[in-house]
């Protein structure tokens, strides 16, 4: 796997639909080399046709534990992103 960006300063995590493991992987070299590791939400899951799918914090798990990185959240429920909009 070869890196896209040599130096990348932050990881931001939204929900993506076309999340895959080369994306997750390439998160986890740059958080290792010193990225941080911003998220959008902690949701575990969302709902799909009435089904649990993996969820903004399903991804952020994931990532926490490849790289020993711990994620902030700046978006709900974070007051980070109402101070933000005020």
């Amino acid at each position: 796997m070869k890196l896209i960006d040599k130096e990348v300063d932050v990881v931001v995590v939204g929900y993506d639909y076309e999340m895959s493991f080369t994306r997750l992987a390439l998160a986890s070299f740059h958080l290792q080399r010193g990225a941080k590791l911003l998220g959008t939400n902690p949701d575990k899951f969302t709902m799909e046709a009435g089904f649990k799918v993996p969820g903004n914090g399903s991804m952020l798990t994931c990532l926490e534990s490849a790289s020993g990185v711990k994620a902030e959240v700046v978006g709900k429920p974070n007051i980070f992103i109402l101070n933000y909009l005020i």
